[in-house]
């Protein structure tokens, strides 16, 4: 008889527990004001796909914290406005079939990369004395970084988390400190969510350009350096995305246009062929066989290209998707390992091409 009743509670809590719904696709967002947004919100922006939801990441009385609602405008904050996470989800809805897009943000316009940091955010928090920054910290438990992690750990009982989001304003120090800070906040993440990072790229926004006058138009070649650091993110280009007066914040057609770019670039990266951009893939992992040499070739998540050959290789060329070169390596000595850092390679899809003696074998990857 116990036996009997210990099985029944097994049954009864396999039967509870809440499926993993793979085609429910997630993405956790962070940033300053351009994440939350600031465009006025339109009447005809309150309707929205029913499979496009947001998570409730900040305290509030009418919303339960932690729960899933439709996404309609402000997504992000009560007090934001309307964002590019709108033509995100809209777009990322578009192109694909049957599938449901969540968002799980924390962002306000008052934090840096800094603030995402738990080894100086306590800092962060305890130094602010303004009452915009107060309010806004305390909308998210005075815990930035706690509360992300904690809403994206019951985003995954209900679906996979596909990438991670990142839009600022340009008001934060944009040098190689600045660079190794996201790495930092990007790795520790996926180590506290067990996520792989060459299944969770990294996807972060340029800000508002020189060619429409964005005032922090500086800090784009910071970010255009993210790739060369951080192997598994992608750059999303935000050149003519128009500018509101304070030139700042993104208009509501700006934010259309980068919300569109982010939702493009992110299906690139899953090997979507879409009619605007190339496909691509990534992979760990990449066997090409040929009737004279086998290649064996490991990519880390680091970036670190490791090949292994049956005959001893000569050389290594590197060429984009047209032909054009972008490197050649000769081997001082013959050697079936070659290893390789593609950090230092231009950020998109390239053809790498290993020679031997007797042949060569080449293959394509999402760099």
């Amino acid at each position: 008889m116990k036996k009997k009743i210990t099985l029944l509670l097994l049954f009864l809590s396999i039967v509870g527990v809440k499926a993993q719904n793979n085609d429910f696709w997630i993405y956790l967002a962070i940033g300053q004001g351009n994440m939350v947004g600031t465009a006025k919100v339109e009447a005809k922006e309150a309707t929205v796909n029913d499979n496009f939801v947001v998570m409730q990441t900040e305290n509030a009385a009418s919303t339960q914290l932690g729960t899933w609602k439709k996404a309609v405008s402000p997504i992000v904050s009560q007090k934001g406005g309307y964002g590019f996470l709108e033509a995100f989800g809209k777009t990322m809805l578009e192109n694909t079939k049957n599938k449901k897009i969540g968002v799980v943000a924390v962002a306000d316009e008052t934090f840096p990369m800094a603030a995402y940091d738990i080894e100086v955010s306590h800092d962060f928090v305890a130094n602010k004395t303004d009452e915009k920054t107060k309010a806004a910290l305390e909308r998210y438990g005075n815990n930035i970084y706690g509360r992300l992690i904690d809403m994206a750990r019951l985003a995954q009982k209900d679906g996979v988390i596909k990438g991670i989001l990142l839009q600022q304003d340009g008001n934060d120090t944009y040098n190689n400190a600045w660079l190794q800070r996201v790495k930092k906040v990007y790795y520790r993440v996926l180590n506290d969510l067990s996520l792989d990072s060459t299944k969770v790229p990294l996807l972060i926004g340029e800000v508002g350009c020189s060619e429409v006058g964005g005032k922090y138009a500086e800090a784009n070649k910071t970010i255009g350096k993210m790739h060369a650091v951080l192997q598994h993110s992608f750059v999303v280009s935000a050149k003519d995305c128009a500018l509101a007066v304070d030139k700042v914040h993104f208009t509501e057609d700006g934010y259309k246009q980068l919300g569109r770019r982010f939702a493009l670039k992110t299906l690139q990266g899953m090997g979507f062929e879409l009619s605007d951009t190339h496909k691509s893939s990534q992979s760990t992992h990449t066997k090409v066989q040929s009737s004279v040499i086998e290649v064996n070739v490991q990519i880390s998540d680091k970036g670190i290209l490791t090949a292994t050959a049956t005959e001893p290789l000569v050389k290594v060329s590197v060429t984009d998707t047209n032909g054009a070169s972008i490197k050649e390596i000769t081997l001082p000595e013959p050697s079936k390992v070659f290893t390789m850092d593609l950090n230092e390679l231009p950020q998109g899809q390239i053809i790498v091409a290993f020679h031997a003696i007797d042949g060569e074998q080449s293959f394509t990857i999402s760099n």
